[in-house]
């Protein structure tokens, strides 16, 4: 399952409804929010998280919790900033010709540890990965695949990347790939309950599902544009607090024992009278995808694409973000920065509840006596999982299980917590369709091996998807680069939702309350080098 940790936000029910470069804005009601106001030099940053980061090895976990906790205690070779635009960070310029990249790597960098973190130092990470006895989820995630090559020049401090074939997204990639350093690269196991990274924080205490406690690196000042942790207002401290209540997330904000959390729902109406600034951003997507296998009611064209004529989209939208956003998806992954395959969506058909009626007629779907559509003695029923973590999908599953129920299909509602639903999605595949699916995906790239290839246990295919025109088109999108790449991913993305194996419903929206604390925001997460504290 090596996909698995990559796809799901579950659990953060973040980000928001502005341009699909992540971009930000902050105020508090009276105009935008001077950053520069009031420092407070020193204190404690506390952000409260509604999900646990889980494995703290960086090569093991790409989840949204866990690469957001990284960004504190890691560097990259490159960032993504918040207009959603590649900046260096440990590199301080590249060439990229095909499938072969070369990063001048910045001088005087130390890890945590107090040793030097070199051209060496980043090659030895990508060794590791590539190596499969160390079954990292970077590769088939965040890299293709491990046919690379990486080689370090020590007297020009460069490193150079050379892959079987282009990679088009190979910079965005690289802005999840966190380099580790000092002791903790001999022994990357070590990393479980520690750091040992060249970020502007070292990980001093870690509970999981409670609290982790991080530590201020004096000296830092090689972050993206010189930042550093010697800035007026930079925090000593950071404590992240696992909260999964919504309400309880308020209270604390409230009583003032947190600077800042992700508040969607009705609790952030609280909050807005309060005197807490709000910055809106958006980390990603929320798609419906439908099981094909054999066996399953939505293996049937006829019942995907009445379902999907049976939904009325917007609505959905606006309930499931609660409120946040009230028009229907335009694509899969509206986060990337990278490219914009939005056109894809005029495959889509527009909600036509009688039409919807007539094609499951035409297929030999007929109602019963008891309203229940069925065909060769087989009831019209799905199951429909959904996350429990995103208080919006709850209501959302009741509206959607109301518009197919006027359709004659009978709807089993299934609420799962964040492991549950992980296993549901990439392993286990016991849906017939998966509701409200969360996506924080900064390109395209990441899903393949969830909408093509082999099922489990080879796969993660649960879908069981086999659809010619995406796989033919993402296989040639991930080798090409630009506007030509992007018009393949928006081929591909075009034949799922003519097929009707997937289809976007809305964006995955975060709305920050925060008080006597500024930060900027990329794709939904917090920059740490950005992060000021302020006085009353």
């Amino acid at each position: 399952m090596r996909s698995a940790k990559a796809l799901t936000s579950l659990g953060l029910v973040a980000a928001l409804l502005l341009s699909g470069c992540g971009s930000s804005d902050s105020g508090d009601g009276n105009g935008q929010q001077d950053k520069t106001k009031n420092l407070a030099d020193g204190g404690t940053f506390t952000v409260l998280s509604a999900t646990d980061p889980g494995a703290l090895v960086p090569f093991d976990n790409i989840q949204t919790p866990g690469v957001s906790l990284f960004k504190y205690l890691y560097d990259y070779l490159v960032a993504i900033d918040p207009q959603g635009q590649i900046v260096p960070e440990l590199a301080e310029s590249w060439t990229v010709d095909g499938a072969k990249a070369t990063f001048q790597i910045k001088s005087d960098v130390t890890c945590s540890d107090g040793s030097p973190l070199t051209a060496a130092t980043i090659v030895k990470n990508f060794d590791y990965v590539k190596d499969p006895a160390n079954k990292s989820v970077l590769i088939g995630v965040v890299l293709p695949s491990a046919n690379f090559t990486a080689t370090a020049d020590e007297a020009s401090n460069t490193v150079t990347l050379e892959f079987d074939k282009p990679f088009g997204f190979l910079l965005q990639a690289l802005a999840l790939f966190p380099m580790v350093c000092g002791k903790g690269l001999d022994d990357p196991k070590s990393l479980s309950n520690s750091s040992s990274g060249s970020g502007p924080f070292v990980l001093t205490k870690a509970t999981a599902g409670v609290e982790y406690e991080l530590t201020k690196r004096d000296g830092y000042a090689w972050g993206p544009d010189g930042a550093s942790t010697d800035e007026p207002g930079f925090p000593d401290k950071v404590i992240q607090k696992i909260v999964t209540d919504p309400s309880t997330t308020t209270n604390l904000l409230v009583s003032k024992d947190a600077n800042t959390a992700v508040v969607n729902g009705p609790n952030g109406e609280r909050l807005k009278s309060s005197g807490f600034t709000t910055t809106q951003d958006l980390q990603g997507g929320i798609v419906m995808l439908f099981n094909e296998a054999e066996g399953r009611p939505t293996s049937d064209p006829a019942v995907r694409k009445a379902l999907i004529l049976g939904m009325d989209r917007a609505q959905l939208s606006k309930v499931v973000t609660q409120g946040l956003y009230d028009k229907p998806g335009v694509s899969m992954t509206p986060s990337t920065s990278a490219c914009d395959d939005s056109a894809a969506v005029s495959a889509i058909p527009e909600t036509n509840v009688e039409e919807a009626k007539s094609v499951l007629d035409e297929a030999g779907w007929a109602v019963g006596a008891d309203g229940i559509r069925a065909k060769d003695g087989q009831e019209l029923a799905v199951t429909v999982p959904y996350p429990s973590s995103n208080p919006g999908a709850a209501p959302a599953s009741d509206l959607l299980a109301s518009m197919w129920g006027e359709l004659g299909v009978k709807v089993t509602q299934q609420p799962l917590d964040e492991a549950a639903f992980s296993s549901t999605m990439f392993a286990s595949g016991n849906f017939d369709v998966l509701g409200f699916t969360e996506l924080a995906v900064p390109f395209q790239s990441i899903l393949t091996g969830w909408l093509s290839g082999p099922p489990p246990p080879d796969g993660i295919n649960t879908a069981h998807i086999n659809t010619e025109g995406y796989t033919t088109n993402s296989q040639q999108a991930v080798a090409t680069a630009g506007d030509e790449g992007c018009a393949l991913w928006t081929k591909a993305a075009e034949a799922l939702y003519e097929s009707g194996d997937l289809i976007p419903i809305s964006i995955l929206p975060v709305r920050w309350f925060s008080r006597l604390a500024t930060f900027d925001l990329s794709i939904g997460r917090i920059v740490p080098s950005s992060i000021r504290m302020h006085s009353e």
